[in-house]
Formats: structure tokens, C-alpha cells, sequence
């Protein structure tokens, strides 16, 4: 038999014998048996139950309860802050409470003025006034038209003053006079309006602080601060 050159050099057919069946039925065979006895060993072993006590190497600390843990406790409710006045009606409030206050003020004012005037009114029932005078007073302060003679009556013999002949013209000196309730001449006087001849004012204020005191008026008082005009040759 002649072969090709491919042929020589491929390798040879190996045949399927007898032998290698037999052997290839035995291994299966024993793992068969094997994996029988292993499931039947494993259902007739003793289930043996034990208990074991567990040691801790360190102390630790146990968990707190679920509900009180920190991390599940429940967030707080949020409180709804109280809701203030709007301040418009704080404003309204002020307004209407100073209104009040002035209107109260306003009546106090008006009625002490009522008060005062009926006061005054009650006062002046006696007035001795005349119907046109326009004072306030219960009688007039000023002297009566007589006074004025009355005190150069009384002042004349104490004026010493020589010559008054010879002098030109008719010197006048005004001069403001101040009494106590006695009737005493207070000091000092003062002139309001000289007369231009100084000898002259001179005697006047000397006659009048020599008589000491002066006489009363018709009602029987002594007038309040009065101014004296007295002319040389009168």
C-alpha cells in the first residue's frame, strides 16, 4: 500500500477497544457508590446542640432603649411665636390716648379761668369805684383831690426857704412820697421831676422828712404811693 506524503506524516487512527469501556464503566461505577454512602453517612449523624457563654475582653456600655435613644428620638413640634399688634393700631392708640389728655388738660384750664373770674367778681361786689373806671381794685390807691392840701398843710411850717420873692418864675418840683400803714414818711424820698431851682427842691424834701408823718385822707386811710406837686408861689 502505497500512501501519500500527507499521509506519512499524520498520526496514527487509534482504535476504540474493549478495555478502555470496561474501565471507563468502572470509574463510574465507584463514584456512583461513593456519592450514595456520603448522603447516607450524613442523615444518620446525631444533631448534637450546645450553648456557649460569651466573654467580653473589655466592660462595654449597653445601648440605650430604642425610644430613647438620642439619634431616634422624636424632633420637638416647632412653636407658632405669638403674633404682636400690628403697630398702626399701637399708633392709633397713642393718638387717641394724647387727644384725651389735651381735652382733659384743655377742660382743667377753661374752668380754673371760671373759677378765677368768679372769684374776682365775688371780690369787686364792694368796689367803691366810679361806673366808668376801668381799675381792677376794690378802691382807688390814689389820694383824694383834697389830700394834696391836707400835707401841704401839715408840711408848710417845716419848708424853710428865704427870698422866694426874688426868685424868677414859679419853680415846681415833683416828688414821690412812700407812707407806712401808720401814717410814717419813708425814706428816702426821691424827686421825679426837679424844678430847676435846687434850693427850692432842697426845702421841699427837708420840710417833708421834718414833719415825720403825714395826715389821713377822707376815708380815714393813709394813700399808697403818691406823687406831691408843689409850685413855689401857689
Amino acid at each position: 500500500m502505497i500512501l501519500s506524503s500527507a499521509q506519512s506524516f499524520a498520526p496514527p487512527r487509534a482504535g476504540l477497544g474493549m478495555g478502555g469501556m470496561m474501565l471507563a464503566l468502572m470509574a463510574h461505577g465507584f463514584l456512583v457508590a461513593a456519592l450514595t454512602w456520603g448522603i447516607s453517612w450524613r442523615s444518620n449523624t446525631e444533631i448534637v446542640t450546645a450553648s456557649a457563654e460569651l466573654w467580653g475582653e473589655l466592660p462595654v456600655e449597653a445601648a440605650p432603649p430604642l425610644l430613647s435613644h438620642p439619634s431616634l428620638a422624636p424632633e420637638p413640634i416647632p412653636t407658632t411665636p405669638a403674633v404682636k399688634a400690628p403697630d398702626i393700631v399701637t399708633e392709633k392708640t397713642k393718638e387717641k390716648e394724647a387727644a384725651k389728655r389735651k381735652a382733659e388738660d384743655a377742660n382743667k384750664l377753661r374752668e380754673q379761668i371760671r373759677q378765677d373770674q368768679i372769684k374776682r367778681m365775688t371780690g369787686l361786689a364792694g368796689a367803691t369805684g366810679a361806673p366808668s373806671s376801668t381799675g381792677t381794685a376794690l378802691q382807688s390807691a390814689a389820694p383824694s383831690s383834697s389830700y394834696a392840701g391836707k400835707v401841704k398843710a401839715k408840711v408848710r411850717p417845716n419848708i424853710v426857704f428865704q427870698n422866694a420873692e426874688a426868685v424868677d418864675g414859679d419853680p415846681t418840683v415833683e416828688i414821690a412820697i412812700r407812707v407806712a400803714p401808720d401814717g410814717t414818711v419813708m425814706l428816702p424820698l426821691r424827686i421825679i421831676k426837679a424844678s430847676g431851682n435846687t434850693a427850692w427842691d432842697t426845702a421841699v424834701l427837708r420840710g417833708i422828712e421834718k414833719t415825720e408823718t403825714l395826715p389821713r385822707d377822707n376815708d380815714g386811710k393813709f394813700p399808697a404811693p403818691f406823687t406831691l406837686i408843689w409850685h413855689l408861689k401857689e
